[in-house]
């Protein structure tokens, strides 16, 4: 069986889009969004989702968990570095012009005391002692960039089916990012 792995984004487009390139690669999928998780902002939902997954009969091979926003992204995914090393912790967040990378550092320096992040480029930041595990900052928001290369508002435009559309039409002309997201979510 393949060893599952969680990945935590911050938005409703960030967990459809990371959905089909998850699946265009074979890979099965688990999608939760916050209200799922956490009717009342109860952060004991988010653990116990993950517990849930992790040790359900579940053939999927990705967990992938939506937060209310970045910074409850950033707090939970240092929770559970902290307390949880069994499997791979995946963060896909916007970069929001260095305010992302700012927020991460101050949070793991208040968690950990230390600096655990190496940088591998731009846009990927992996764990020290924990390979597969690592940040993912989009350069700009994901909507800017569906925006500038379809030509088309993901923020416009209602149903899941007609935003799937516009992300897969996004996935078939990706800029160079999208492809080391991809590397960075399989491997």
């Amino acid at each position: 069986m393949r060893r599952k792995r969680v990945v935590l984004c911050e938005g409703q487009h960030d967990l459809i889009f990371l959905s089909l390139l998850l699946g265009a690669e074979n890979q099965s999928v688990v999608s939760k969004n916050w209200g799922q998780i956490c009717g009342a902002s109860d952060l004991s939902g988010e653990s116990v989702t993950i517990k849930n997954f992790l040790r359900s009969r579940c053939t999927a091979s990705y967990l992938l968990k939506q937060d209310e926003n970045r910074n409850t992204c950033i707090h939970q995914m240092w929770i559970i570095y902290s307390y949880e090393r069994e499997y791979p912790i995946k963060v896909v967040l916007d970069s929001d012009n260095g305010v992302t990378l700012d927020t991460l550092k101050n949070e793991m320096h208040k968690k950990m005391r230390k600096d655990l992040l190496n940088q591998e480029s731009s846009n990927l930041f992996r764990l020290k002692k924990e390979e597969e595990s690592g940040v993912f900052l989009y350069p700009v928001t994901l909507t800017k960039e569906v925006k500038r290369v379809t030509g088309k508002a993901l923020d416009s435009v209602r149903g899941v089916d007609l935003q799937k559309e516009i992300l897969q039409e996004f996935i078939s002309n990706a800029p160079e990012w999208v492809h080391e997201l991809r590397d960075f979510l399989l491997h």
